[in-house]
């Protein structure tokens, strides 16, 4: 019924931690089964959808989280200047060519990612 002053702030923050583990939750049983793409140090073709953009401040960057049709997971990090000229949305499908850069077990979710750079846009074909 009562709380200390000192704790109110865990207090507030119980909530949106909850949300956030649970989202992180979702997510990761979602792309579970998220395999490797293609060789790497191979350029090649993808037609990946933009799930996610996240801005990196340490970085002075922003990190695109992208999906192919089989849901195998796609990073690539995106410096401001191209974050500003490539002008996409969150569920765009976009075809490009990329150099596959490595293959990578995410340390925090055991799920395999593909990261990419030297990025092409060939085509922003918009939502589906």
């Amino acid at each position: 019924d009562m709380i200390d002053k000192k704790f109110i702030g865990y207090v507030v923050a119980m909530v949106p931690t909850y949300n956030k583990s649970k989202e992180r939750d979702q997510f990761n049983e979602e792309y579970k089964d998220s395999d490797y793409v293609g060789v790497a140090g191979k350029r090649r073709n993808f037609f990946i959808k933009l799930i996610h953009k996240h801005h990196m401040i340490d970085h002075e960057s922003w990190i695109y989280t992208f999906i192919d049709r089989n849901k195998n997971l796609v990073k690539t990090w995106v410096t401001y200047d191209k974050h500003e000229a490539w002008e996409f949305n969150v569920n765009d499908c976009i075809d490009l060519d990329a150099y596959v850069r490595k293959h990578e077990l995410n340390k925090y979710s055991n799920l395999r990612e593909t990261f990419i750079n030297r990025v092409k846009i060939i085509e922003n074909k918009g939502q589906a």
